[in-house]
């Protein structure tokens, strides 16, 4: 039978830092007058781009652990966005600086 590692490698908690922080980005990209299913579209694109980056940045893109690290991405950025970066108004305050002011 096969067995689950469910240590965290030095690689898994830079993902999940990395994901922690990702909403400031997107918060960045994303513009106040988008629905909120295109804003969940770009947290995913971009999860599953950061994802083969910190791959590639581990030492070359193993896609066996791709599933790996997106989770762990998209995971942390959803609960980050969530339980703090949302209630904190950090992220609110991106979007409207960064968004189009004629729309």
């Amino acid at each position: 039978m096969d067995t689950v590692d469910l240590t965290l490698s030095n690689g898994d908690l830079w993902r999940i830092l990395v994901g922690f922080l990702m909403p400031l980005v997107i918060a960045a990209i994303n513009q106040r007058t988008w629905r909120s299913q295109i804003k969940a579209a770009v947290m995913f694109g971009a999860s599953v781009v950061v994802a083969a980056i910190t791959l590639f940045f581990q030492g070359g893109v193993d896609w066996t652990d791709y599933p790996r690290a997106f989770l762990l991405i998209f995971t942390t950025a959803q609960l980050g966005y969530l339980a703090w970066w949302k209630p904190s108004g950090v992220t609110d305050a991106i979007e409207t600086a960064t968004s189009n002011k004629e729309a």
